[in-house]
C-alpha cells in the first residue's frame, strides 16, 4: 500500500548531515548515543499527516508513494530542508541593545527576527538570521 498526501502515518528517524553528525532523532537510545538527548522532548514514533507541512518538505515528498513499512535513506537537498544560506541574511546590531553584553553563539531576539550572534567588534555584534541548517543537505534513515 502506497503512501499519498493527506494520510495519517507514523514515522520514526535519524536525522544527519551529510558528515555523519546526527542533529534529530526519535529513538531516545539514538538521541542519548550522538549527544543529542533532551529531557524534555518526547521520543518514540510521530504521527504526521503527509503533505501537510509537518516535517521539512523534502521529506514529506518523499513519503508519497513510498510503501507502508519502508525502510532507507532519503536525501533532502537545502533547498527542501531550512534553504540555502544567504550571506546577507545578517545584520551589525549596537551591543547597547542587549540588557549584557552577547556573546558569540548565543541565541538573541531583535524586533521580530531571532539570529545567532556570530561575532562581536567592539560595541558591535553580527547577527545571522539564517536558520542553523541553511545551506546544509539533511539524510534521514
Amino acid at each position: 500500500m502506497a503512501i499519498k498526501a493527506g494520510d495519517f502515518i507514523r514515522i520514526s528517524y535519524t536525522a544527519k548531515l551529510e558528515d555523519g553528525t546526527v542533529i534529530d532523532a526519535t529513538d531516545e537510545e539514538v538521541a542519548k548515543e550522538h549527544g543529542i538527548y533532551n529531557e524534555n522532548a518526547r521520543y518514540g514514533d510521530i504521527a504526521i499527516v503527509v503533505g501537510e507541512g509537518q516535517v521539512v518538505k523534502g521529506l514529506d515528498e518523499a513519503l508519497i508513494g513510498k510503501e507502508v513499512g519502508f525502510k532507507g535513506e532519503v536525501v533532502v537537498p537545502p533547498e527542501k530542508a531550512f534553504g540555502e544560506y544567504d550571506p546577507e541574511n545578517k545584520e551589525v546590531v549596537s551591543v547597547t541593545r542587549f540588557k549584557e553584553k552577547p556573546k558569540p553563539g548565543q541565541k538573541v531576539r531583535i524586533g521580530n527576527k531571532i539570529g545567532t550572534v556570530e561575532r562581536v567588534i567592539g560595541r558591535r555584534a553580527i547577527i545571522d538570521y539564517n536558520h542553523p541548517l541553511a545551506g546544509k543537505t539533511l539524510i534521514f534513515d
